[in-house]
């Protein structure tokens, strides 16, 4: 078995090679040449990109255009449409500009059904338009486009739409969700983007940046803290600015978080400051939600984003008791800034909004491009994970997390720098880990036990070997109670409780065996889920990317763990360090059943890919093999992250505008 497992295994890579040597003939032509000097040259990663625009055109035929009318809710149906035509009425609705097409959400009843149907359009009693339709391109619960033929604004309550039924039977039969309370259909007035629109142009712009990002990484030689600098200016920076307001998971809550540690009162205990409901902000803040997170999901009224930009008048005090709830953490205080200097001289929203989510952004960048400059081995594994779009995500908003993500790297790039370099700053590194387990800590302290990475340390760059633990562990405990200490003042000299009185919690106790059940039925329910939400699954979920890029992202982790060297250290400090990222993980989970999960519930709720960023670094050095490696192609790299980044923009870009 294992001699023909080897023999197919030589055989496969005479096959790519000849298929590499045959293609790097072909790109070494006359006008071949000259076009891949803008294009990928791996022919793997030529596939790639060819796949990324098939992507990306699939994206977009399947993307609403411009919504100028939505009625979304839908906790009913109007019955199956069998033999009688259902029709909608324009008469009630008003839009802003000429609408191109309606959009039903169908119901299939879960099933694939072969009916024939006629969609029809009334001017007044008269038919002007009609198309059949089979009911096998519908899918349950998903939105399907028809035209509305050149119908102006103004005549739109003219208008009547039908749905006919030509043929069909009780097993194939469709519905369409209605809004119980207003029996509105669920639906949406959308209006096709042009191609000279101001989107198309932006496309336009960072497609080119694509092209010349290609040109320089084929003909120069690059560092990859300089490629990171290259990468955030020309795109990371920007994405800052694409995503609207609110359309990151929980954004609201971290924004106005930060805007009230903007406001201290030196009259009040810090405690009383951020537990206040009370913020002046600019009278119209409530604008902030132009892209109408709930409904639309999409930028629909360009006018009401300018004039969200625009200065309001005055500030007033408003209150948001819906945010309450959330206690601060040290991981606003750089949003916090950004909302301060822009507070002193806009009164606009949108201003104050985009300069928190800058600074995070400009924060975030420059501890990555420190740790990249800091970490002597490892460099392309930080890059990669540094530019997952989950990843750049978080860099983007005003979520904590960011802070996470980026002291995760930073102490990672210190311990891997003691390990391997002979000339350590001890003092000053100290220090920064020192700062940086205490922000893990604070925010959330189950990502501590990365820190245990510091056994990786060798015993001969101290004097003597206890003094190595010593050394490990007077860190740890300065990192664990300059957490609590920093989190007791920002809860009035109390330690938050996490837990509550979760009934979650005496079910495990009565019965802990139950365990091993959740886990399983966790991981069979949302195991798809975690992957997606680790490397793209965007806005509310409302959309993600293409599951061809967790696919690629597992094959290039493959090749940086098999053409990197293995951390070599004592078996037991190996363990000890597994262990710890298997209870940071455990730990995640537990935090989520006990404290957000449904009591009784046989599987833990609420957990998200992105809840793993910080881990992955770590998992991914623990898997290093022991064979000979190979010298990384850092090129190929470099043209991996300009293609998942440049597919990223355009998806945002689609669906948002």
């Amino acid at each position: 078995m294992k001699k023909r497992y080897n023999k197919m295994k030589k055989e496969i890579i005479l096959i790519i090679q000849n298929i590499m040597q045959k293609w790097n003939t072909f790109i070494n032509k006359k006008y071949p040449k000259l076009l891949f000097k803008f294009l990928p040259q791996n022919i793997f990663l030529f596939l790639l990109f060819l796949l990324s625009i098939g992507t990306i055109l699939h994206f977009n035929q399947n993307i609403l255009g411009t919504v100028l009318y939505s009625q979304p809710i839908m906790n009913d149906n109007i019955g199956p449409i069998l033999t009688e035509a259902v029709e909608f009425k324009l008469d009630n609705i008003e839009t802003e500009a000429n609408p191109d097409n309606i959009c039903f959400t169908f119901a299939t009843y879960g099933r694939k059904t072969n009916s024939k149907y006629k969609y029809e359009i009334y001017h007044n009693e008269s038919l002007i338009y009609e198309k059949k339709f089979n009911s096998k391109i519908l899918k349950d619960g998903k939105v399907q486009c028809f035209p509305l033929k050149e119908i102006e604004k103004e005549t739109m309550k003219e208008y009547t739409v039908k749905i006919v039924p030509i043929y069909t039977d009780s097993d194939n039969a469709i519905t369409i969700f209605k809004n119980n309370e207003t029996n509105e259909p669920s639906m949406f007035i959308t209006k096709n983007i042009p191609l000279n629109s101001g989107r198309n142009l932006v496309l336009m712009l960072f497609i080119i940046l694509f092209f010349i990002g290609n040109y320089i990484i084929n003909k120069k030689e690059i560092k990859p803290e300089k490629f990171w600098l290259i990468i955030s200016i020309s795109y990371l920076f920007w994405i800052t600015f694409i995503y609207p307001p609110y359309q990151i998971p929980d954004e609201p809550v971290h924004f106005y978080s930060s805007y009230r540690m903007t406001q201290i009162d030196k009259n009040k205990t810090l405690y009383e400051n951020i537990k206040n409901g009370e913020i002046i902000t600019p009278s119209n803040i409530e604008c902030l939600n132009y892209s109408d997170v709930e409904r639309t999901n999409k930028v629909s009224n360009y006018e009401e984003m300018w004039n969200c930009f625009k200065n309001a008048e005055n500030k007033v005090d408003k209150t948001y008791e819906k945010y309450n709830y959330v206690s601060s953490r040290t991981g606003y205080f750089a949003s916090s800034i950004g909302i301060k200097i822009a507070d002193i001289f806009t009164n606009s929203p949108l201003i104050i909004f985009f300069s928190g989510r800058m600074i995070n952004t400009i924060l975030s960048i420059i501890i990555i491009f420190l740790a990249l400059k800091i970490i002597p081995k490892y460099k392309e594994l930080l890059l990669v994970v540094a530019t997952i779009p989950m990843f750049i995500q978080q860099q983007s908003s005003y979520s904590y997390d960011i802070f996470i993500n980026a002291s995760t790297f930073l102490s990672i790039a210190i311990i891997v720098k003691m390990m391997y370099s002979s000339k350590i700053k001890w003092g000053l590194y100290s220090i920064i880990l020192l700062i940086c387990g205490i922000f893990i800590t604070e925010i959330k302290m189950i990502y501590l036990p990365i820190m245990l990475l510091l056994l990786f340390i060798p015993d001969e760059k101290f004097k003597r070997k206890k003094y190595k633990y010593l050394y490990c562990c007077s860190l740890l405990i300065g990192m664990f109670l300059g957490g609590k200490l920093i989190g007791m003042v920002f809860n009035n000299g109390t330690l938050p409780n996490v837990i509550g009185n979760s009934e979650n919690m005496q079910r495990i106790l009565e019965q802990p065996s139950l365990i091993f059940s959740i886990a399983f039925n966790t991981i069979q329910k949302n195991g798809l889920f975690y992957l997606r939400s680790l490397v793209g699954y965007f806005g509310w979920f409302s959309f993600k990317l293409s599951d061809l890029y967790i696919y690629a992202y597992v094959i290039c982790f493959i090749y940086l763990i098999r053409h990197n060297n293995i951390i070599k250290e004592k078996k037991i400090n190996t363990w000890i360090c597994i262990a710890s990222i298997l209870l940071s993980i455990a730990a995640v989970f537990a935090s989520m059943y006990f404290s957000w999960s449904k009591a009784g519930l046989d599987y833990v709720d609420g957990v998200q890919g992105r809840y793993f960023m910080p881990l992955l670094v770590p998992i991914l050095l623990l898997c290093m093999s022991k064979k000979e490696k190979k010298e990384i192609e850092i090129k190929n790299i470099y043209t991996f992250i300009n293609i998942i980044v440049v597919q990223y923009i355009l998806t945002l870009l689609v669906a948002f505008y």
